[in-house]
């Protein structure tokens, strides 16, 4: 298995992203014991197959970043610990459906890195911003990675 991300939440559990799927481990991983699952998106709000990342905000909800590659579908699928939803470029205005990184500012917004543009995630208002170098000072389209600056800007 090829992974692409690994996690540690605060509460103990582990989140592993693949390019197959995404296995989920209960805190008993740390104990030495871990009950691993396999989500996918048959069973989850996982919008994609192809797995590119999970991220994990300040609320300790995972953000499963994936993709349909041959459909060119995805987007985010947000986990709290109970329910799924999920945020696909086909209902929302993600500038592209591959998510390549996600990073969350102090106001609890989400910044998403696509390889079109950057999206910019309301979580107060649930509404979204978009910039791609059409629109904004992006020299280029592909964002791959993404940081929030000492000071909490994005």
């Amino acid at each position: 298995m090829r992974h692409s991300s690994l996690q540690l939440r605060r509460s103990g559990q582990a989140r592993l992203a693949s390019l197959a799927a995404l296995a989920v481990s209960g805190a008993a991983v740390l104990a030495g014991e871990p009950e691993w699952r396999i989500i996918r998106p048959s069973n989850t709000g996982i919008p994609g197959e192809q797995v590119t990342g999970a991220f994990v905000d300040s609320s300790d909800r995972v953000w499963v970043a994936a993709h349909f590659p041959f459909w060119s579908e995805g987007g985010v699928g947000v986990f709290d610990g109970a329910r799924w939803a999920t945020f696909a470029n086909w209902e929302t205005p993600l500038p592209s459906a591959v998510v390549n990184q996600v990073v969350f500012d102090d106001s609890g917004n989400a910044w998403l890195g696509t390889r079109n543009g950057l999206a910019h995630y309301h979580g107060a208002t649930g509404s979204w911003s978009v910039y791609t170098p059409a629109d904004s000072p992006l020299p280029a389209p592909l964002i791959q990675y993404l940081d929030i600056a000492p000071d909490g800007a994005a």
